[in-house]
């Protein structure tokens, strides 16, 4: 979800392919949002993810 998004590259743009990196995932997915709405957003769905890692 956006409001997790601490950071985004700004060239991200619509179906873009992502990478999501955390302390406790690493995440794949096509971004639903550019990078800028991301980062700035409150509310919404940032990336559709594809796959998920846990560490």
């Amino acid at each position: 979800l956006a409001p997790g998004v601490v950071d985004a590259d700004f060239e991200i743009r619509v179906d873009d392919e992502v990478v999501f990196e955390g302390p406790k995932a690493f995440a794949v997915g096509r971004a639903e949002m550019s990078g800028p709405e991301m980062v700035e957003s409150t509310r919404g769905v940032a990336s559709e993810v594809r796959h998920v890692e846990e560490r």
